[in-house]
């Protein structure tokens, strides 16, 4: 601004740069559409969504502020601060390391759905990656909803992995009554409880591989289960189950911080893939969550 201050247009003062900049709009479809082609096309079509929160804890004017949860800062002895929300969708690379692609970012108000503003913004930027070879993978954090992102996104042909909490419980798909009487059919078979090795059956896909960064990294899934208490139900009112896949992930050993005990990771994994397109392999899912996760 202070460069453009001196140019022969800004004959009015300094302050003129200013105003033309208060005055201007910035078209957002057209940044967006920038951006998604500043994306490098030798990338797999991974993508991380989440949520950041700007405090403004003493900016008691601004507008739209609210209270959100931040996790290393606190008020009044609680993980809440005053300030802005904004979800972000960035696209990552095929290394190790920091750098992603910022493709999108909306802001938060207090009353709005994290869940459905993402899945919005998943819906604007598929039209403009271009045809894929692979489904696009976006992988959320612990906070999201995985059964309502499941039912939003269905029909994009996406995959989704959120993680989800390691105190969980899941259940099969139903059957028969057990005690063989008529009526209706069970809504939900085997019970499977993350905190309890003891409920896990034998998973549906098992992955054992050393990783040079992580070692011995432990990999199982099971298909076709669903949380009781997260059972979707439609408009009309009908309860409609929706399953995916869990997936448990465990490291011998977190980078950075060696004196750390390794924390065991549960993921929920969903995609219908009817394009006749290759999904993720597991190795690819678990080394997609680590890397959105910055190596915890």
């Amino acid at each position: 601004m202070a460069h453009l201050s001196l140019v022969p247009g800004a004959r009015r003062g300094h302050g003129a740069g200013y105003a033309a900049l208060s005055a201007g709009r910035i078209d957002e479809d057209l940044l967006r559409d920038v951006l998604a082609s500043a994306r490098q096309r030798s990338w797999r079509p991974d993508f991380a969504i989440d949520g950041s929160v700007w405090a403004r804890c003493d900016a008691e004017c601004s507008p739209g502020r609210g209270f959100y949860y931040h996790p290393s800062r606190h008020s009044a002895g609680q993980p809440i601060v005053a300030g802005w929300c904004y979800s972000w969708l960035a696209g990552l690379s095929g290394r190790a390391g920091s750098w992603t692609a910022s493709l999108d970012h909306r802001r938060l108000a207090v009353a709005d759905n994290p869940n459905l503003v993402a899945a919005e913004q998943v819906r604007a930027v598929l039209p403009r990656l271009g045809v894929l070879l692979v489904p696009a993978l976006f992988a959320f954090d612990a906070g999201y909803d995985p059964v309502q992102l499941s039912v939003v996104l269905a029909g994009t042909g996406t995959q989704i992995v959120v993680r989800v909490r390691n105190d969980r419980t899941y259940y099969g798909p139903g059957g028969p009554r057990a005690d063989g009487r008529p009526g209706r059919p069970r809504r939900h078979g085997h019970r499977l409880s993350c905190a309890d090795p003891a409920t896990w059956p034998s998973p549906d896909v098992r992955l054992d591989t050393a990783d040079d960064v992580y070692g011995r990294v432990e990999v199982s899934a099971w298909h076709r289960l669903h949380p009781k208490q997260d059972t979707y139900r439609d408009p009309d009112g009908a309860m409609t189950v929706v399953e995916g896949t869990l997936i448990r992930l465990h490291v011998s050993r977190p980078p950075g911080r060696r004196d750390r005990e390794p924390k065991t990771v549960w993921l929920w994994w969903h995609g219908r893939i009817d394009t006749g397109r290759r999904p993720a392999g597991r190795n690819h899912c678990w080394w997609l969550r680590v890397r959105c996760a910055g190596g915890g």
